[in-house]
């Protein structure tokens, strides 16, 4: 019997014999009739005491199979796990930009991992967002690229599946810059996050960071140093080039004079691999609320599509 009930029914108690001796002492009191007013009263009483307790057991209850339900979803936890991580750098190109109408001189980036899972339990809608944070002056230059979808990552369905991630818009050669730092400290990194759920509808987000370890530095001083020099190399005839209209044929070769150029100016043709360092005090993986979870979700979805037309690119 809960505190409440057994404070009522002490007070019907007392009230009752309380009563009773007042009709002794006064013969007018009509103890019958006080009795019924007073018994309705206090089951009205202890009906909304009921209905109050029974309310309030009723949300004990849901909040204790919420958390059940919460940790049956966290006890159900697939591990995603990424290794051989590594970073490839192409050949400064020139490239033209048609939206923009722009032209630049510039290396792509290529990030390409694996992505296995560790446990028995699948993993399904897999979002991976990876990000090179480069180290610049105290502040921080974020080369971003579109979000990898993964349907299932299962130890049955696929041993392992590779991703990669092609970044580009590093037109002043930042990442070759902080390469050439010796300061491990400001070392560019790399971020993937790694958004996905469980069987049973429990939301993850896995966090990565990887130092970008710095190799083959003659190349990339090289590079790094045609990059650097592009617009000032190629000062008169990218004037000359920009002021062209389209579809003048002076604009192609112009154009074809400046690429072989650069490629003839390159040594190495292949592309630098850098291998990457796992920052453990970085790693976590937290446990979202669905809410939490469809917003972030929200914030990174960019994915790569095609739309049916082929472009024409020059490079």
């Amino acid at each position: 019997m809960s505190k409440r009930y057994k404070i009522i029914l002490v007070g019907i108690i007392v009230v009752f014999f309380a009563c009773l001796i007042y009709s002794f002492i006064d013969r007018d009191f009509d103890f019958i009739t006080y009795i019924a007013g007073l018994s309705s009263f206090f089951v009205a009483l202890l009906t909304v005491v009921y209905v109050y307790t029974t309310n309030e057991q009723l949300k004990m209850m849901n909040k204790q199979l919420k958390q059940m339900e919460k940790e049956q979803k966290q006890q159900r936890q697939p591990f995603p796990h990424m290794n051989k991580v590594e970073l490839e750098i192409e050949k400064p190109r020139f490239f033209y930009t048609p939206p923009t109408d722009e032209y630049s001189c510039q290396s792509r980036y290529r990030i390409i991992a694996n992505i296995d899972n560790l446990t028995n339990e699948p993993a399904v809608l897999l979002d991976v967002v990876a990000t090179i944070n480069i180290p610049q002056d105290n502040n921080i230059i974020v080369l971003d690229t579109t979000t990898e979808r993964i349907n299932v990552l299962s130890k049955e369905y696929n041993d392992k599946i590779e991703v990669s991630f092609l970044f580009s818009g590093d037109e002043k050669a930042k990442l070759f810059e902080a390469l050439r730092n010796k300061k491990a400290s400001e070392f560019p990194r790399l971020n993937i996050c790694i958004y996905y759920r469980n069987l049973v509808g429990g939301c993850f987000k896995q966090k990565n960071s990887f130092y970008i370890l710095p190799e083959d530095l003659d190349v990339i001083n090289n590079w790094h140093i045609i990059v650097n020099s592009f617009e000032v190399e190629y000062y008169e005839k990218l004037k000359k080039l920009r002021n062209l209209e389209k579809g003048d044929k002076l604009r192609e070769i112009l154009f074809d004079e400046i690429k072989q150029d650069i490629i003839k100016r390159l040594e190495d043709d292949s592309t630098i691999k850098l291998e990457t360092m796992a920052i453990s005090i970085a790693f976590s993986i937290d446990f979202l609320a669905e809410k939490e979870y469809v917003n972030e979700i929200d914030k990174i979805s960019y994915y790569s599509r095609f739309i049916g037309v082929e472009p024409e690119c020059k490079e």
